[in-house]
């Protein structure tokens, strides 16, 4: 998990100005990124590379906003459908649209479903209490009872229902008829409800905020997505690392270069005053795994931390390149 990978950076807390996390930091930077340091014309020709990529990221913010509202909305409309028959399921949105990390105008919307009942038998197999046919058997009957729910529904609003209950993490693929999406042409709007996966929920809003920490962040993300799509080079599933993995790269190498905090470092939560409570927050605790992390406000609030003087007017080119 993305906090596991994190925790080993060498920024892990507070201000990268202590030494010899300043000497690490001052000899990636120099590795890395020496060649433009004190260029006046590689800055220039940084800022307007930048305008020239970045022009592909700009969306409407009017239409992003109703996109927005359309997803909430499709996220509700899904969990009244699947609470009328269990009481206990939630759904929550994850992935680019929680982490605000989206290539697409339409792509499809990731939503977690958490059934109590569900990580239960996940629990019981991973302990030896239900043998693997058994524990197969009864995923499937529980996702393909949620897709009964909305295949009956109502509203009849949910077509294309496919459910892929053997996957590693099971999972419903399925469209929304009546989503009101502002990018596509018919308003509808693809989904896909997975299982088993509150750890997702926890990475896509700690990805969302490290974009916050600087506007570049979020841009560099984004090319680094956008570079690794153009290049076949994002799918875990073809043997290469996924978007995930590279955005967590990504992040790990701003830490190195002190553009960007560790936003799980416990010297720096020390220093902000914040002290993980998994007992009454759950989202501080997911699947066994330490998932609190640092706000961007609370961050800048504190003045525990600053970037990196050397770093801090880079552009998004140089930081990329």
């Amino acid at each position: 998990s993305i906090d596991q990978f994190l925790a080993s950076s060498p920024t892990s807390g507070g201000s990268p100005s202590t030494g010899i996390q300043n000497l690490h930091t001052d000899g990636v930077i120099e590795e890395t990124l020496g060649w433009c340091l004190g260029d006046d014309f590689m800055v220039k020709r940084g800022r307007q590379l930048d305008s020239a990529i970045l022009s592909h990221f700009r969306t409407d913010p009017n239409l992003d906003r109703a996109q927005q509202k359309a997803i909430k909305r499709l996220q509700r409309k899904l969990e009244d459908a699947i609470r009328y028959r269990i009481k206990d399921a939630e759904l929550t949105i994850y992935g680019s649209y929680l982490s605000g990390l989206s290539l697409g105008k339409n792509s499809d919307v990731d939503v977690s479903i958490h059934l109590p009942g569900a990580l239960v038998l996940k629990e019981d197999f991973e302990a030896g209490r239900i043998s693997a046919k058994g524990y197969e058997q009864e995923m499937k009957r529980i996702v393909f009872r949620v897709k009964g729910m909305l295949d009956h529904h109502r509203s009849r609003s949910y077509v294309d229902l496919i459910a892929v209950p053997r996957a590693r993490l099971p999972v419903i693929k399925g469209r929304d008829l009546h989503a009101d999406s502002p990018y596509s042409k018919d308003g509808s709007m693809h989904f896909d409800i997975c299982f088993l996966n509150d750890i997702a929920v926890a990475n896509s809003s700690l990805l969302g905020e490290y974009s916050k920490i600087d506007r570049r962040v979020r841009e560099l993300m984004l090319t680094v997505k956008s570079f690794v799509k153009s290049r076949k080079i994002g799918s875990a599933a073809e043997s290469t690392y996924s978007s995930y993995t590279w955005m967590v790269l990504t992040i790990f190498y701003l830490q190195c270069i002190g553009f960007v905090p560790n936003l799980q470092g416990r010297e720096l939560m020390n220093a902000v005053g914040f002290v993980p409570d998994p007992q009454n927050n759950p989202a501080h605790l997911v699947n066994g795994l330490d998932t609190a992390f640092l706000s961007a406000e609370e961050v800048f609030s504190s003045g525990q931390w600053q970037m990196n003087s050397r770093v801090k007017d880079l552009s998004v080119s140089h930081l990329f390149c």
